[in-house]
């Protein structure tokens, strides 16, 4: 299985980047980017079936904690190589998809909060670059996510599959999601920081700021995207009690 970090590049700027090139003499309303195209990353051939993700079958972590899957105990430090999950089903998502524009169409503001425990996500929501306004078709747009997450002290532990497609002015773009990381984090105010435990891991690239609610929780992602601007993948979660 390969194994990315959701926080460097959410494979969003690998497929926003594709969009302009693909239409480029086709009618487009918009001129090409200057810069060099960017190539949408291949997700894996394996992986599960749709609407299924990678999580612990027993959420219970070394040293104890309960059956709901609320960890009682801290997880200790994940080694290098410790990212491979087994299986759980989960329920699949649909995100909905917009285009970034200010003031009126934006992501929420993140409040910060309290980030702890396991969340599972139950809505996803994409914020194309403005730039691309008249490239895509947002309505006419699908895909699925899967994901879970568990934060739990100052580690955490993420599976997510998904399955985007934007539809464009020439027809949809696909963009495969397969994510698997742990490590460590911390936050400062609304903004969090991951450090990935995983063997040939990358570097956190992306923004990442979040609220929390109660039970429920959001976090923000921003990407910015050379010579097209800025994208957001917004996630809801709810955590178990």
């Amino acid at each position: 299985m390969m194994t990315r970090s959701v926080f460097t590049h959410v494979a969003l700027a690998a497929l926003v980047l594709s969009i302009a090139p693909s239409v480029v003499g086709c009618g487009g309303d918009e001129a090409p980017p200057t810069g060099r195209p960017g190539k949408p990353t291949p997700g894996t051939s394996g992986g599960t079936e749709e609407g299924t993700t990678t999580e612990p079958t027993d959420p219970t972590p070394p040293g104890g904690g309960s059956s709901s899957g609320q960890p009682t105990t801290p997880l200790p430090p994940a080694p290098e190589s410790a990212c491979k999950l087994p299986e759980l089903t989960a329920q699949a998502v649909t995100p909905t998809f917009t285009v970034y524009e200010p003031p009126n169409t934006v992501p929420p503001a993140a409040k910060g909060g309290k980030i702890d425990g396991k969340y599972t996500i139950t809505s996803a929501q994409v914020f194309l670059p403005t730039s691309t306004k008249n490239l895509v078709r947002p309505a006419q747009s699908t895909g699925t996510v899967t994901g879970w997450a568990i934060f739990d002290g100052k580690n955490f532990r993420v599976s997510m599959k998904g399955d985007l497609q934007i539809q464009t002015i020439v027809g949809k773009q696909a963009q495969a999601i397969d994510v698997v990381d742990q490590g460590t984090f911390s936050s400062t105010n609304a903004a969090i920081r991951f450090e990935t435990s995983c063997k040939g891991g990358t570097a956190q690239q992306a923004d990442v700021s979040f609220s929390e609610n109660g039970a429920k929780g959001t976090l923000i992602i921003k990407q910015v995207i050379e010579g097209r601007g800025d994208a957001y993948f917004v996630l809801d979660a709810t955590r178990a009690q």
